[in-house]
């Protein structure tokens, strides 16, 4: 079993509690940096995450993607709010780098 510490996937940069509302969605955005990685808690599977332009429902309760490729989030989910802890935090084969 693999273990994730701060050595291995480096310091967190910022946590956000966020909620979508049913068949809510957070339109494709690019990261502030590709310096970054970002992993979502989900406690149900009402999140969809779209990296790269395809569209995946996830059953798993947490969703590590890059950032920095053009990102859509949504709430599949037709009765109920999804709340999802989000971190991000540096790339490990990219710490250091501006």
């Amino acid at each position: 079993m693999w273990f994730a510490t701060t050595n291995s996937l480096g310091a967190v940069t910022e946590i956000a509690l966020k909620k979508l509302s049913p068949g809510g969605k957070v339109r494709q955005h690019f990261g502030r940096t590709n310096t970054e990685l970002a992993v979502i808690y989900q406690q149900s599977s009402c999140v969809s995450v779209a990296a790269g332009g395809q569209m995946s429902k996830f059953d798993a309760k947490f969703i590590l993607f890059d950032d920095s490729f053009g990102t859509e989030i949504e709430n599949i989910c037709a009765d109920e709010e999804a709340v999802f802890l989000r971190v991000d935090f540096q790339h490990p084969h990219f710490r250091g780098a501006i």
